[in-house]
This record gives C-alpha cells, sequence and structure tokens, in this order.
C-alpha cells in the first residue's frame, strides 16, 4: 500500500530529511555555499557522496556566474495562511515578482 510505504520512508528518513532541508536553507542564506560534492546531483549525501566538511564547502559555480543565491524575503507559512498577517506576507512575495513576469 502506498501510504504505509511513505509512512515506513517517512519514519526512517524523518531526520536525514531535517538535515538536509536545514543544509538547503544555509545554502541559500550564505549566498550559493555549497553543502554536497559537484556529482551529487541530488545534493543529499547519500552513498557514494557525502557532504562536504566546513573548510571544503565553495561558492556554487551557478551562484558565481548565472544568478544571485541570496535570500529576497523570508516568508512564513503559518503567517501567510494567517487572516491577520496572511496580506502583508503575500505582499512580501508580490514586490518581489513585481514587474518580473
Amino acid at each position: 500500500e502506498p501510504l504505509a510505504a511513505w509512512i515506513k520512508w517517512r519514519d526512517y528518513m524523518f531526520q536525514q530529511e531535517i538535515e538536509l532541508w536545514g543544509k538547503f536553507i544555509d545554502f541559500w542564506m550564505t549566498g550559493g555555499n555549497q553543502y554536497w560534492m559537484d556529482f551529487d546531483y541530488e545534493r543529499n549525501g547519500r552513498w557514494p557522496f557525502e557532504y562536504l566538511d566546513e573548510e571544503d564547502k565553495k561558492i556554487d559555480v551557478h551562484c558565481e556566474y548565472e544568478m544571485d543565491c541570496y535570500p529576497r524575503a523570508v516568508v512564513s507559512y503559518e503567517r501567510l495562511r494567517n487572516p491577520e498577517t496572511g496580506p502583508d506576507e503575500a505582499d512580501k512575495i508580490a514586490d518581489l515578482l513585481d514587474g518580473k513576469l
């Protein structure tokens, strides 16, 4: 059953997924500091790859030559869904998209 398989995966992978999510946030908050090995296209540090040590990290090549890897806004899901704070959170997104579409 798909649901049972997902629950099993979720329970087994929970800690790794939380750590990976933290690394993803750090990537953007540090201007594209690459935490994965070059050929780890999934960027998950799973065999045969591993995460880079702090001294081995470098700026991702895409951040050097193709895009600016800095956060533009921090949007809270909870604030976005809240009827009182939602409009202000949505304005953050709108401001970023203004003139870009």
